[in-house]
């Protein structure tokens, strides 16, 4: 991911793990975990919709879809839990050292919304303005104009983290845009 054709570096595994909130946006969560698989990190994904995954996690030795409501081991290493159910209200989950977690939301009202906040960062995309409010003011972020949050150019995001906004463009390489292609 780039950023005014800088690189934003995402530091997704750390001694006390890392939890992510994917807004209405799917793209880059799809992206983070075939890079994940790819590089060998355990990576799970808990959905109802293993068809939008399987041609991605075929990538990783370690990869796979889950059934929901499946018990996650402890990881070994650096792991990726994707919870990919998008319409459940529900809290962020929980996060162990050394694991991402990326919840998968889209969020109907500025409520569902500040559960999301506690997460270490947002990515975020085509939210309405009332939402993409709700989401700057969580996370502390001063917006005088949100139309990239809810407009965005295609395969733009926003990483929302503390204090900070940055617009990121997904930078897919060719391989990795055929397979995206594969479950868009």
């Amino acid at each position: 991911m780039c950023s005014s054709d800088l690189p934003v570096t995402l530091r997704l595994f750390r001694q006390p793990g890392t939890r992510i909130a994917a807004v209405s946006t799917l793209a880059p969560v799809q992206l983070l975990a075939l890079r994940a698989a790819a590089a060998g990190v355990q990576v799970r994904v808990l959905t109802s919709r293993p068809r939008q995954w399987q041609p991605l996690l075929a990538r990783g030795a370690d990869a796979m879809a889950v059934p929901l409501g499946s018990e996650l081991p402890p990881p070994s290493g650096p792991s990726l839990v994707v919870d990919d159910r998008p319409e459940d209200a529900r809290r962020l989950g929980e996060t162990v050292a050394w694991r991402c977690r990326i919840d998968v939301r889209t969020p109907a009202t500025g409520g569902d919304l500040r559960t999301l906040t506690g997460a270490d960062l947002l990515l975020v995309g085509g939210l309405v303005p009332d939402l993409a409010l709700a989401a700057t003011s969580g996370m502390g972020v001063s917006v005088p104009h949100l139309a990239q949050l809810t407009t965005p150019a295609q395969g733009t995001i926003g990483v929302l983290r503390r204090g900070a906004l940055d617009y990121v463009t997904l930078d897919p390489t060719s391989e990795e845009l055929g397979l995206l292609s594969q479950v868009g």
